[in-house]
């Protein structure tokens, strides 16, 4: 290919929506840019508002105070950029707090035998809390579910409002309703809790050892018995679940419980409202440990960068003390000209002094 050709070659683009393309490559460069809207990034229509702003607060004669009041202008603009970059750099070091949370929940589950306690507690805190007892037995799946930081703040959504069900049992009025999606959490549990309750019973009287296996059988009865009596209800009554409640108890083998003077001290329904409210609550509070932890690890995360990273700061910092310079530069030269123009620095000259480094 000859010279020509290859001067020819490099000439760039000949149209005017070429040149114009082209012309906007600089203000990717920012400190550079011989334009003052970075594309994307900026307005055409908030920089003439700027301009015409500073232009006017200073009030430039001639075409050389208006030069430097155009250089205060372009000046002021960029350092608005410091501010912005700022906050678009701490947005973007926030945003990735979560993922660092999530990160730390699933090392500390996959090694779960060196963590031991650490991986109980997010367990614990979850949903699955009631249903795994080892958390070196879980699956791959169920770790990258635990390791969610959400997963700890619903959990104890839903405690609450397994509790509040519970509080309505002892607090509500019987002609108070309650839907069977609200008492979801009592409907499931209160089998499992009759029995094992009617067993420690049968253990006192017999010293015998409680089996966990008949205790799994007979839930599972009870649990299809309770769900035939309500015959796929949406809505009962605070008495209505009362009388299944005090069915369930009775059905389980739960006792009269007797007081030292002879009389009963409990019913097997005060009994199971009883142990029942113990379980939830219990539940309610490990529940909100675990999100109480979660939010100060958010927490502490979140305050170690509010600020920029140290090579942010040493980026900003030069471009705004470039820019700092050239400002208070132009704003000298300015006022100089002005006190001049006005008279006043014809007797006595204009003290000031620029440090550059």
């Amino acid at each position: 290919m000859s010279d020509a050709k290859e001067v020819a070659k490099k000439s760039g683009p000949k149209t005017k929506a070429g040149k114009l393309v082209v012309s906007r490559n600089a203000s990717k460069h920012g400190i550079l840019s011989v334009r003052p809207v970075v594309a994307a990034f900026e307005s055409e229509a908030a920089w003439k508002s700027h301009r015409e702003g500073i232009i006017d607060s200073l009030a430039p004669e001639g075409g050389m105070e208006q030069a430097l009041a155009e250089r205060v202008a372009l000046c002021t603009w960029r350092l608005n950029r410091v501010t912005a970059y700022e906050t678009e750099s701490i947005a973007e070091s926030q945003a990735g707090v979560q993922e660092e949370v999530r990160e730390d929940r699933e090392h500390t589950l996959r090694f779960a035998s060196i963590h031991t306690k650490e991986a109980k507690d997010i367990v614990a805190g979850s949903t699955l809390g009631e249903l795994v007892t080892d958390p070196r037995e879980l699956s791959d799946y169920a770790i990258e579910l635990l390791s969610e930081p959400e997963v700890a703040l619903r959990a104890l959504e839903s405690s609450r409002e397994h509790y509040e069900a519970v509080l309505k049992l002892f607090d509500g009025s019987p002609e108070d309703t309650i839907t069977t999606a609200e008492a979801g959490w009592i409907l499931e549990k209160a089998p499992r809790l009759a029995a094992e309750s009617a067993a420690i019973d049968v253990e006192d009287d017999n010293e015998n050892e409680i089996n966990e296996k008949e205790i799994g059988k007979q839930a599972l009865a009870l649990t299809d018995m309770l769900f035939e009596r309500i015959e796929g209800k949406d809505v009962l009554t605070i008495s209505e679940l009362h009388s299944h409640l005090e069915w369930l108890a009775h059905e389980a083998g739960m006792q009269d419980s007797i007081g030292v003077d002879g009389t009963v001290a409990y019913t097997p329904l005060e009994a199971l409202l009883e142990v029942m409210h113990t379980v939830v609550h219990g539940n309610l509070q490990t529940r909100e440990e675990g999100a109480h932890k979660v939010e100060r690890q958010m927490l502490k995360k979140r305050r170690e960068r509010i600020l920029p990273s140290a090579e942010d700061i040493g980026k900003i910092g030069r471009y705004e003390a470039h820019i700092s310079r050239e400002l208070y530069r132009a704003l000298h030269e300015l006022e100089a000209l002005q006190k001049r123009r006005s008279g006043e620095g014809a007797s006595a000259p204009l003290g000031r002094l620029d440090v550059t480094t």
